[in-house]
């Protein structure tokens, strides 16, 4: 009886999903991006403005600040194009306008505004006690800062040319950074991480007061697959990371493994969370399918919840992963430019993600729609059509419950299903309630 009990609350659990995103374009529009993936529209399409009459051209990393409601966005442009700009712009929330506070042709010099030169910038981050932004700009191999008090910008570390060298800030060597992390120690100090790409390592800049410092690689440094610690681990072209409200963990999207990766900052060992064949999704059948991750890109973590939202830049989608590797789409799911609900809502190779943790929201880089969006996260208030989402957790981190004017409507489907499986007798329900037990039991990796 016991164990039948179990099962109904499990398949009760199971059958109460959470209501999907919704999905609004924030700032940008014109054309989305025609061709090959590996194509580039060569045109002018970088332009200032109010919401959707502004442009972005290949928006990449995204990062949001509270103090101003805001959401900065670096715009990465085209490689080798007559009209190729790499630009940090900022999107005022309230209002919708688009600026530029940096950067202008492709290059490389350090300066103020539109007198500072990137090169396909790409990941950014925000220390909002110095209301600096720091950079990946990850064609010229380098570190960047960028004081948002006077738009000025500097070099933090790095040197013209690719390499994988661990030594000061002002000699040491990268290869095609792509994202950054900053965190601040018990002693005050600073640890920017970067995803330094194409060398398959994560890295480790111990930032003193003046912005010296000295370089580390953490984890990682060649390419593979591979749990373990430190420099045994192994990467494929890690695409982003991010840390944890109590800096204990960090979470890379490692690209080309379709994996999200974990690692404990504390001794530098390397687990995998969810990768191609490992893991599980709650389908439509209620039932658990094996979850396939492709090209894992931005990535945020969700304090509240113990989650993370994941950019499937190959799926076109926003997916919720669990900490025991369990994950649901959140919106999205075929390639397109619409504005919607859930799988309704359609992107076109989304990059970026920055979290507005307070306001429950999410801001996507869309990147060959050059579209930033924002998307409703778990637990967010916001209504769309009479429908209001405030989804919530069960102790493993399982989307389980949601209130919404549909609620009695749900509640009586699974009294109905929950009595069918009665009649269906303990035979039945031993072998579900296995299946479940494996379901939700963590996973060994």
């Amino acid at each position: 009886m016991r164990k039948t009990l179990c099962f109904l609350l499990a398949l009760h659990f199971t059958y109460v999903s959470s209501l999907p995103g919704i999905v609004k374009t924030l700032a940008g529009g014109g054309e989305p991006h025609k061709g090959k993936k590996s194509d580039c529209n060569d045109k002018e399409d970088s332009k200032d403005g109010i919401g959707t009459e502004a442009r972005f051209n290949y928006p990449w990393g995204v990062a949001y600040d509270h103090n101003k409601h805001a959401v900065y966005v670096a715009d990465c442009g085209c490689l080798d194009s007559v009209h190729r700009t790499d630009k940090i712009r900022k999107i005022d929330i309230k209002t919708g306008t688009v600026t530029t506070i940096a950067g202008s042709t492709q290059g490389f010099s350090d300066g103020f505004g539109k007198d500072a030169h990137f090169m396909h910038v790409a990941g950014i981050t925000l220390d909002p006690i110095l209301e600096i932004l720091y950079i990946a700009d990850s064609g010229n191999h380098r570190i960047r800062i960028l004081y948002l008090s006077n738009n000025r910008v500097d070099t933090v570390a790095g040197l013209p040319s690719p390499g994988f060298v661990d030594q000061s800030t002002v000699s040491s060597q990268f290869n095609n950074p792509q994202s950054v992390a900053i965190i601040r120690t018990d002693d005050f100090k600073r640890r920017l991480y970067v995803a330094d790409t194409d060398n398959h390592a994560i890295r480790v800049i111990h930032l003193e007061t003046d912005f010296s410092g000295e370089v580390k690689t953490l984890a990682g440094g060649t390419r593979g697959f591979k749990d373990g610690y430190k420099l045994d681990a192994k990467f494929y072209h890690p695409t982003d990371i991010v840390v944890d409200g109590t800096a204990e963990y960090m979470y890379v999207a490692d690209h080309f493994n379709h994996a999200i990766r974990r690692i404990e900052l504390k001794t530098g060992y390397v687990t995998t969370l969810s990768s191609q064949g490992f893991g599980a999704e709650i389908g439509l059948n209620n039932q658990p399918v094996n979850l396939i991750i492709q090209y894992p890109e931005g990535l945020v973590y969700d304090p509240d919840y113990n989650l993370l939202y994941v950019c499937e830049f190959e799926n076109h989608d926003i997916r919720v992963v669990s900490m025991q590797g369990l994950v649901k789409t959140l919106a999205g799911e075929f390639k397109g430019k619409k504005d919607g609900v859930g799988r309704t809502a359609r992107f076109f190779y989304p990059s970026g993600l920055a979290f507005d943790r307070k306001n429950r929201m999410l801001y996507v880089s869309d990147q060959y729609n050059h579209l930033v969006r924002s998307v409703t996260a778990v637990g967010s208030n916001v209504q769309y059509n009479n429908i209001k989402q405030e989804a919530v957790l069960d102790s493993t981190d399982i989307l389980k419950k949601v209130k919404t004017v549909a609620d009695h409507s749900s509640l009586t489907l699974n009294i109905l299903l929950c009595s069918a499986s009665l009649l269906v007798g303990i035979f039945i329900a031993r072998p579900c309630l296995s299946k479940l037990i494996k379901l939700f039991r963590p996973s060994k990796k």
